[in-house]
């Protein structure tokens, strides 16, 4: 019996039952229907389907015997395809609760297949033989892990042009597979609802809207590893989106420590309140806003690079020394203190475009513009904070001016 009759099954079978159960009765019926087919027409218990998949003796309920390939991140840690495997091809879930937010998104799956050795034949579906690639059909961990190198079958939009082997794993992300992999086109489009509600803790890890090979990539995955990186939801960041006052204060703020504020000053009598309140008097105290009042500060406001670079300078204590290597090198390019030609000289934050500049925490060259007043995504606040860094480590509790 075909994939296509599970599929058709499962979305049967959703139809009839709730989120929670949906897995339950996915491998109760369509995976029984493939591998003990008298389960689905005589009333015996779910226990006496004991089968056999791949050579292992499981529960017709199990991972193995589902007819699904396992997750990368399960094989690897990473949601990301493996060393070895090329990205074959991708379809859809519409409408994921994973995805959504502010509006319906769909969920993407990625094939990574296994990659063929040189020379090896390619088929007219753009397959070698299973013979001349590393694959070996399993489940790795025993029934609880699903099929490994054992699909061989592409969708075909991503590296047409390179012939592949089977299936080794899935990658699961938000993010548009053209976007993910610029390997990949976006036709045609193949949803497959059935997948709905395959998951695994893994996914979870990290943000899974953020493309591996995107300029930010790593600013976002240094601050979600240091836990200051909030998201808009646990799994979604948002790149994009605007960055508004309740994060940034936050992301400074928690990244040296989450000091607390003094009550002294035009604090005195302040009772702590919550993170973003905490954040921002301490910002205030510390000067690091320059003259700005607490008041300034509406968490829903969006924050412009004007008021981000402002803020970045007076995070740094001092001008600090380079180190001997630079996670971002090309910052030496632009070494001269000069201010973008729409940053007039009186500014109240020229002197931090002038630092900011020359140390390479932007990453845009002064002649091009600033645009002082644009709005800054939460992608970029990421990345700015994180090229701080890179220069000289802000410890926490230090002095500011």
């Amino acid at each position: 019996m075909s994939r296509q009759l599970v599929a058709k099954l499962s979305c049967l079978v959703e139809r009839h039952t709730s989120r929670r159960g949906f897995l339950r009765s996915l491998a109760m019926s369509a995976t029984a229907a493939v591998f003990a087919p008298a389960y689905i027409f005589r009333p015996i218990g779910a226990e006496a389907a004991i089968i056999t998949c791949l050579g292992l003796r499981c529960d017709s309920r199990s991972p193995c015997c589902d007819g699904w390939t396992e997750f990368c991140c399960r094989l690897t840690g990473e949601n990301t395809c493996p060393p070895g495997t090329v990205v074959g091809g991708w379809w859809k879930v519409d409408n994921s609760s994973f995805c959504s937010y502010d509006q319906p998104r769909p969920r993407y799956y990625i094939d990574c297949n296994v990659a063929c050795s040189t020379g090896s034949g390619c088929g007219p579906s753009g397959l070698c033989s299973r013979s001349a690639t590393a694959a070996q059909c399993r489940c790795p961990d025993g029934c609880e892990t699903r099929r490994v190198d054992c699909i061989q079958f592409r969708y075909g939009q991503c590296n047409e042009d390179i012939c592949v082997g089977p299936i080794r794993c899935r990658v699961v992300t938000c993010v548009p597979p053209w976007q993910w992999d610029p390997g990949c086109s976006t036709r045609p489009v193949l949803t497959n609802n059935a997948t709905r509600h395959h998951d695994r803790p893994c996914l979870h890890n990290g943000f899974t809207d953020i493309p591996p090979k995107a300029f930010y990539a790593t600013a976002v995955r240094w601050a979600g590893d240091l836990g200051i990186a909030k998201g808009m939801t646990d799994d979604l960041f948002f790149p994009d989106e605007p960055v508004r006052w309740d994060h940034f204060a936050e992301l400074l703020w928690s990244y040296v420590g989450k000091p607390l504020p003094s009550s002294s000053g035009d604090l005195a009598g302040r009772s702590l309140g919550s993170q973003f309140e905490m954040a921002v008097d301490w910002l205030v105290q510390q000067r690091i806003a320059g003259d700005l009042p607490v008041g300034y500060f509406k968490p829903d406001r969006e924050v412009t690079i004007a008021e981000a670079i402002t803020l970045l300078y007076g995070l740094a204590s001092e001008p600090p020394p380079s180190p001997d290597e630079d996670i971002y090198p090309e910052r030496h390019l632009f070494p001269e203190r000069y201010l973008p030609p729409d940053v007039a000289a009186g500014a109240r934050y020229a002197d931090a475009v002038r630092w900011t500049t020359s140390h390479g925490v932007v990453w845009w060259p002064a002649h091009l513009g600033f645009d002082p007043e644009r709005p800054v995504s939460r992608a970029e606040a990421a990345v700015l904070l994180h090229r701080l860094h890179g220069l000289h480590p802000v410890p926490t509790g230090i002095a500011h001016r």
